[in-house]
């Protein structure tokens, strides 16, 4: 009964901010996601030692965001995602935000990724084909409960030399996503086209909004089909101009060969694109001593 109250408020709360009308939603009625549901209910969970932080919900149809997006529109479906306590809960009705709705019978995939101001980021890619016969469209209650994974940060594998504004890198990236570790869902690793390597330029450690990682990083994007791991490849980040600022390098996850991209980055790694601490093979030579009558 509890339990029953606190969804209750919190689907109350939710409509109340983000079910307004949209002119660009295409469902003639209402199209539902959740996570409790006449099927049952399911909770999806932070990594251990988590604490609950910011967390981001993207919702398409599986193979084709073009049909919906809830992150398209003039009215994006914010706030699909919130806390039950430590857990995570979904409640959507894509009839009233996002763009397009999804056809009758598709696969609906949702990305979860919940974000620590100074901590790591961890994320949840499922998925589940529209039913009927239950409370909800596409029903994740009868899935069981599912566990977030940490999302790595790139790792540098080495840096520099600088020249001008550029800095070469070698990164690396492991891999984090198996069926049932971060993956859920029919079709779940298809989504997963690959990453993108990211950077923000800043004297301090940036939050993780994917938007404030806007230095040009070239060669960023990677393949990655279904999410495997990234051998050692070389990019450049554009450490810019500005003094006193360094890279800090993150990941992004890009799905439907980067028709949507996750919503929030990886735990940054420092790159130094100050002088020669952007190098770490750099040792400074040291000058002798002069020697009176020799070198005067």
């Amino acid at each position: 009964m509890t339990k029953k109250i606190v969804f209750g408020v919190a689907v109350v709360a939710f409509a109340t901010i983000v079910m307004a009308p949209s002119a660009s939603a295409a469902c003639a009625g209402p199209r539902t996601a959740n996570t409790y549901s006449s099927s049952g209910t399911s909770y999806w969970h932070l990594p251990a030692g988590d604490v609950p932080g910011t967390l981001v919900g993207q919702a398409w149809q599986l193979g084709n965001p073009g049909q919906f997006n809830s992150a398209g529109s003039a009215i994006p479906c914010v706030g699909i995602l919130y806390f039950s306590g430590p857990n995570i809960n979904l409640g959507a009705d894509f009839s009233t935000c996002g763009a397009g709705c999804p056809t009758s019978g598709a696969t609906l995939a949702v990305a979860a990724t919940h974000t620590q101001p100074n901590g790591a980021s961890s994320v949840l890619i499922a998925t589940v084909a529209e039913v009927t016969g239950t409370t909800s469209n596409f029903d994740f209650g009868g899935q069981g409960d599912k566990n977030l994974v940490r999302l790595p940060a790139p790792t540098v594998v080495n840096s520099g030399p600088r020249s001008g504004n550029l800095m070469p890198l070698t990164v690396s990236i492991p891999a984090f996503l198996t069926d049932g570790n971060g993956l859920s869902g029919p079709g779940a690793a298809s989504a997963i086209a690959g990453y993108k390597v990211v950077a923000a330029l800043s004297a301090t450690e940036p939050s993780r909004d994917a938007a404030l990682y806007n230095a040009p990083v070239t060669g960023g994007t990677i393949a990655a089909p279904g999410g495997g791991p990234v051998p050692n490849t070389a990019v450049q980040l554009d450490c810019g101009a500005a003094p006193g600022v360094d890279g800090w390098v993150a990941l992004q996850i890009s799905f439907e060969n980067g028709g949507v991209l996750q919503g929030g980055v990886s735990k940054p790694t420092r790159v130094r694109c100050q002088g020669a601490m952007a190098d770490p093979k750099f040792k400074p030579v040291k000058k002798k001593p002069a020697v009176l009558g020799r070198d005067q």
